[in-house]
């Protein structure tokens, strides 16, 4: 049996880290109310969180390592891009890797440190203080590793990651036109979704959707790179096998 090349386990991988990220993601929009959730005051996010236990807790876990994937998959992509040649290639290469970090120490609070804020908060010996304390800690974090990084830092270097790499696929392969504006356009609607912040309301919903199709066109250019047992990529560009040995250049 022969093996997979690289570029098809990068796309194997980038099919699972759509796929898991996308579960994940339901996940919490069904059993945590997410990400509408996070405009709540802390102590109902908190006592919400607790109530959903360790399921709850392996939504965030998904949702991190879905993140981190990204990261190591841009890093492996790069090797092959990098056959092209282009300038930009490691523009790509770097937005990708920033979007896979930030968005991993976003959504990593979720995982070690809410469930003991959140146990601490709901414990029938807590007192008044002690809640608004939590709280405190709670809303600091939020608003440095959630919205500084994660929801921003993150989902503006997801947003340059995902458009420049579907212009990169437009010019450069026999993919379909349609991934390329699936791409463009989920992109462009979740770099708007940074808009919340100076105080437009309406991004909070532009972002919770577009994201939603982000994830789903990481997952189909992870399908797609994977079906590409055929296409290889060398030093001039990407190359369409037409005989045993003999091969053409498709780009």
């Amino acid at each position: 049996m022969k093996a997979p090349s690289l570029l098809q386990v990068t796309g194997m991988l980038l099919l699972l880290s759509g796929l898991m990220t996308g579960i994940c993601f339901e996940g919490l929009r069904q059993q945590f109310f997410y990400p509408d959730i996070l405009r709540m005051p802390a102590g109902y996010v908190l006592s919400t969180y607790h109530r959903g236990g360790v399921s709850l807790q392996l939504l965030w876990y998904g949702m991190t390592l879905g993140s981190l994937l990204l990261l190591i998959i841009c890093l492996l992509l790069h090797n092959s891009l990098a056959s092209f040649q282009k300038k930009y290639v490691p523009f790509i290469t770097g937005v990708g890797v920033l979007a896979g970090l930030f968005n991993t120490l976003g959504f990593i609070r979720w995982v070690f440190l809410v469930p003991s804020l959140a146990a601490s908060y709901v414990d029938p010996d807590a007192s008044m203080a002690t809640k608004q304390t939590i709280s405190l800690i709670f809303e600091a974090f939020h608003q440095y590793l959630g919205f500084s990084l994660g929801e921003h830092l993150g989902f503006l270097f997801l947003a340059c990651w995902g458009s420049s790499f579907s212009l990169f696929l437009y010019a450069n392969t026999n993919f379909p036109k349609w991934l390329h504006g699936l791409g463009i356009v989920s992109s462009l609607g979740t770099f708007l979704g940074l808009l919340e912040a100076t105080g437009w309301e309406f991004a909070a919903q532009v972002v919770s959707i577009s994201s939603s199709f982000l994830i789903l066109w990481i997952a189909l250019v992870g399908f797609y790179l994977y079906r590409l047992p055929t296409l290889k990529f060398g030093r001039a560009g990407l190359y369409r096998k037409v005989g045993q040995t003999s091969f053409e250049r498709v780009n």
